[in-house]
């Protein structure tokens, strides 16, 4: 599973405007290596953190801190700086990818604003922790990708 398939470039803008948004509760946005070059040259009091596992953007200075300082961020560490209940390592080892869900909070034209990989168990956890965050939606692991693959492919052209 490619975890780092670029995102579609109306979902960073959303991810990215619910971050400027001080009603929203997001707290942070991670670019991929592929969406690195999404990331805004400036956002007035927003960090840009850069790293080869990605950009961090972020006013939280702990969130700052933590992606700045680790050796290398891990899924744990990820999880708590983007706000998922469940860390993507744990729920691909809690049970076989089919069984797995990702739950996407959008805004009101469908563009992801957060989305959260998660184990049966955690589900309603991911739910309630993404709820504030938009509009949900659950998909599977490949209904995610195929619909990352169709907006790239619709941008591009």
């Amino acid at each position: 599973m490619n975890w780092l398939m670029a995102e579609p470039a109306s979902d960073i803008r959303a991810q990215i405007a619910a971050l400027l948004d001080r009603t929203h509760p997001k707290a942070a946005v991670f670019l991929a290596p592929g969406n690195a070059g999404d990331a805004p040259e400036f956002v007035r009091d927003i960090a840009k953190i850069s790293r080869l596992e990605g950009v961090l953007l972020t006013a939280d200075p702990e969130k700052m801190r933590e992606f700045a300082a680790a050796t290398m961020p891990d899924d744990a560490g990820m999880a708590r700086i983007l706000g998922y209940p469940e860390p993507k390592d744990a729920a691909m080892a809690a049970c076989p990818a089919p069984f797995l869900r990702v739950v996407q909070a959008c805004d009101w034209k469908g563009n992801v604003i957060t989305e959260a990989l998660c184990s049966p168990g955690w589900f309603g956890r991911t739910i309630d922790a993404l709820r504030p965050h938009g509009n949900l939606r659950t998909l599977t692991v490949g209904q995610t990708h195929q619909r990352r693959f169709a907006l790239r492919c619709q941008e591009a052209a």
